[in-house]
């Protein structure tokens, strides 16, 4: 598509480029670290299991 239309008169319409509109916001929340449990300790020491 061209941004100029030639008119039967002679007339050169001006086409403006329309940017799309910002998105609207979503309904997703991110996690804060406040809301996300503790994280799991690794130990470098074994442990035993006595069944």
């Amino acid at each position: 598509m061209s941004l100029y239309e030639e008119r039967e008169e002679g007339d050169v319409a001006h086409y403006q480029n329309h940017r799309a509109a910002s998105p609207k916001p979503s309904c997703v929340s991110m996690k804060s670290e406040q809301s996300m449990g503790a994280p799991i300790l690794f130990s470098d020491e074994a442990e035993t299991f006595n069944p």
